[in-house]
């Protein structure tokens, strides 16, 4: 009997239990669900199907040899009508983990249900095309069929299952089981069921950070940043505490990367650490970090690949391990490695799932030490919802969170602040002051005044809400002032960004005169560090985050940060209750706010939220309690009316070579490589995942009455831009 081509089932249920023996301990044994999971294989048509795979010969699927299907009505027979097992509960989890394991869990809704929708004839088709043997099972298992045909109903097992009494730990069990059932099964798949110890070890971090720190160049001793590092003690936590959840505050330009990177190794003790980024424009910049820091590792062992660094998000090189012959893609998508680089879309989207292969992560992640980085960026409605299951997953999966940030976001009762003296950390902060405007009218009556405020400094940041007024401003300054004019928003593919980031640090760093207009892009972890800002309205943790691009290594005594207000309601994208916050603090410090006094500021803002919230919503915190089908809703990117689309052409000699930069390959045109990818008669899963990496580089987040939908089959669901 196979379960794979060239593999026996015998051979490949032995690799999975070698595999689930590596890993933590996190749930009830999953041994039985290793075994049935593929139980369904044992079929004739199944059988027949792989022997036609082996031989190079056509197949067509049969609905009757749907094996995961066919799995969990066995294991349904053998718990209920063999073990007289009464716990419902767990039987549905695990029924549903077989049943979905190549695919989704059902919401206990649809689970219910399913029992109506199944085909009853083609269920017994395929039962009585399984092989069976005289084993206590085996018996059971032909006496059931037998009675099945005759008089039992499905609906005998819908009632079952019709009043399970559900809870946010039950969709955690259930997410885990799965995860680890699936794990197992594909790395079990991909080495061919040979056990590949490597697959499931992690290694050690050692001391580097602070060798790290020490090479770097030193600021004055009179420089402000001195004085706030000389302060920053954080020596008490060198021994890893309980899981919880944990916030450190330091002020922008303090190190804080560096910092949580030093306490992901005194914390390491064998586990992940994870490192949770706001932007995909910031992963490219904390890889760089990472890598450097760990170049000297012991050998290079894994860390030229992904087994001590992984970087999992749509602009990964999809490079594992280049002595390794695995799936890169695979690997790098289960947190391989032993420091993972991930977004914060990409965390919290897995967490809130119930797709077998977003959640296959999430059992690796059990015992890490997890750093949200500017934890404030995420929404409130989403924020306030996340905050109250983060202490929860925290406990479950032994997780250490630390939320790591200059304006920390409201937190749980349960967080533990790791500085003591946060607020005495800004008091010696004097880099720059916030001071807010009178209030405009019109596009062309901000660029005069903007200008008018900025325009004796060499390098200045210009930010407002909306793409398109940034595109407008840019479009009426780009050739009328004495500087190069640079505009970067989300409109912008990745590649592009990158460029224009690169080509911004240069002009910066050479002391040329550039005005950069732009969007948030630029706002949270990018270091970036402009003579002068001025910024359109935004809830007060954002504009504190802008002040952050500015001035940011002191070497002014002080920069003005500015906020110039419109006043008509058009040009907003928050919502009003966040930007009458924000006005309020504004005017209880006269209009001028000083950056000794922002995390003061920030806290106040983030008071008035819990006292008079923007948005209550607890649409996806019930989701996830009762897993309902809300869950799939559930998205940091609100994207109703915008679809990805891929730009297929503008692509100059700096986009080719900053694409060669970040795949490690030759630049091919983007015409070739769907012309090729469309053409081939078998399209393997590594060339998949490869192909669509490449496409997320040459994409943006557009209006759908902007794209057409490319027509070949095998790009079913994408879109190209219709007017480049």
């Amino acid at each position: 009997m196979k379960s794979h081509p060239y593999v026996s089932y015998q051979k490949h249920v032995q690799c999975l239990h070698e595999y689930n023996k590596h890993f933590h301990q996190i749930d009830k044994n999953i041994d039985t669900l290793i075994y049935f999971h593929d139980i369904g294989k044992l079929n004739k048509l199944f059988q027949t199907r792989i022997l036609k795979i082996e031989k190079g010969l056509p197949v067509k699927k049969n609905q009757a040899d749907n094996h995961a299907v066919l799995s969990m009505f066995i294991y349904l027979l053998n718990e209920i009508y063999v073990k007289k097992r009464n716990d419902y509960k767990e039987i549905f989890k695990e029924a549903n983990i077989i049943r979905g394991h190549h695919g989704y869990l059902k919401t206990i809704k649809e689970f219910v249900n399913y029992f109506s929708e199944i085909n009853k004839d083609i269920l017994i088709e395929g039962l009585e095309a399984i092989y069976t043997s005289d084993s206590e099972l085996g018996i059971a298992f032909r006496n059931f069929l037998n009675e099945f045909k005759q008089k039992r109903s499905l609906i005998d097992f819908k009632k079952l299952f019709m009043n399970v009494d559900w809870s946010i730990d039950d969709t955690i069990d259930m997410q885990l089981k799965l995860s680890r059932l699936v794990d197992c099964d594909r790395l079990a798949a991909m080495r061919k069921s040979k056990f590949n110890k490597r697959d499931v070890e992690t290694l050690s971090l050692f001391n580097f950070t602070q060798e790290y720190i020490n090479r770097l160049p030193k600021l004055n001793d009179d420089n402000d940043l001195t004085k706030i590092r000389n302060m920053i003690d954080l020596e008490k936590w060198r021994k890893r505490p309980k899981a919880g959840i944990y916030s450190l505050t330091l002020p922008t330009g303090a190190g804080k990367t560096l910092t949580a990177l030093k306490i992901m190794e005194w914390w390491d003790e064998g586990n992940k650490s994870i490192m949770v980024v706001p932007f995909l424009a910031v992963t490219d910049q904390t890889e760089k970090i990472i890598r450097d820091i760990y170049k000297n590792y012991p050998n290079n062992e894994g860390a030229i690949g992904g087994r001590l660094i992984s970087s999992h998000h749509s602009m990964s090189n999809g490079k594992y391990d280049i002595e390794d012959d695995s799936d890169d893609w695979s690997m790098i998508e289960r947190w391989s490695g032993s420091i993972v680089i991930t977004t914060t879309v990409q965390f919290f989207e897995t967490l809130m799932s119930r797709n077998a292969s977003k959640l296959r992560k999430l059992h690796n992640t059990y015992g890490a030490t997890i750093v949200i980085d500017e934890p404030q960026g995420i929404s409130y409605k989403y924020w306030q919802q996340l905050r109250g299951l983060l202490p929860i997953w925290a406990k479950k999966l032994q997780w250490r969170v630390i939320l790591l940030s200059a304006t920390p976001p409201s937190l749980t009762k349960e967080t533990v602040k790791m500085i003591d003296n946060e607020y005495e950390l800004y008091t010696y902060l004097r880099r720059t002051r916030l001071i807010t405007e009178k209030s405009v009218s019109s596009i062309d009556e901000w660029i005069h005044k903007a200008w008018e405020l900025t325009k004796n400094n060499n390098s200045i940041l210009w930010i407002v809400n909306k793409k398109k007024i940034a595109y407008e401003i840019y479009e009426k300054v780009r050739n009328a002032l004495d500087r190069e004019v640079i505009c970067i928003t989300a409109q912008e593919t990745p590649l592009k960004r990158m460029v224009l980031v690169d080509k911004i640090k240069k002009m910066i760093k050479e002391n040329k005169k550039v005005l950069v207009i732009s969007t948030q892009v630029l706002e949270a972890g990018v270091d970036l560090d402009f003579d002068v800002g001025v910024r359109e309205l935004a809830p007060m943790p954002i504009l504190i985050q802008f002040a952050g691009r500015i001035n940011r290594k002191a070497v002014k005594e002080r920069s003005d940060v500015y906020v110039l207000p419109f006043k008509n309601s058009k040009y907003s994208i928050y919502h009003e209750e966040e930007y009458n916050h924000t006005l309020t603090i504004i005017n209880k410090y006269n209009n001028i706010i000083n950056e000794s006094d922002y995390l003061k500021a920030s806290n106040e803002y983030f008071l008035m939220c819990e006292q008079k919230p923007p948005v209550i919503d607890n649409t996806y915190i019930n989701a996830y309690k009762n897993f309902t089908k809300e869950l799939d809703k559930f998205s940091l990117i609100e994207n109703d009316y915008t679809v990805n689309a891929i730009v297929l052409e503008g692509h100059d000699d700096e986009i080719k070579q900053m694409f060669e930069k970040v795949t490690g390959e030759k630049y091919i045109n983007l015409d070739e490589l769907i012309n090729t990818y469309c053409n081939k008669d078998v399209i393997l899963f590594n060339e998949r995942r490869k192909f669509r990496q490449i496409l997320n580089l040459f994409s943006i987040n557009t209006h759908k009455d902007q794209v057409i939908e490319f027509e070949h089959p095998r790009l079913k669901g994408l879109y190209y831009i219709k007017n480049n």
